[in-house]
């Protein structure tokens, strides 16, 4: 399945949901739960999302589809439980 509507940005059915569960309906729990399966936690720990202090840069890509990806989790949730 993309994620944020991005075709090259992919996680299976299954790594949604258990981001999804492990998230406890948190966005920012969330976000982190599909950075950590899209990029991998060894890269999120040598990297910075900008490149600063002399780390590597992660995808802008990879953090715009995120991005848009954790939007539509705060939507969902709005409509669901308001």
């Amino acid at each position: 399945m993309s994620i944020g509507h991005n075709p090259y940005v992919l996680l299976t059915k299954y790594e949604l949901e258990d981001a999804l569960e492990k998230s406890k309906r948190r966005p920012k729990f969330y976000a982190l739960r599909l950075a950590e399966k899209l990029f991998g936690l060894d890269v999120l720990i040598k990297s910075t999302p900008y490149g600063i202090g002399g780390k590597a840069a992660l995808n802008p890509v990879i953090l715009d589809a995120i991005k848009c990806n954790e939007n539509l989790f705060v939507k969902y949730l709005d409509s669901k439980f308001s």
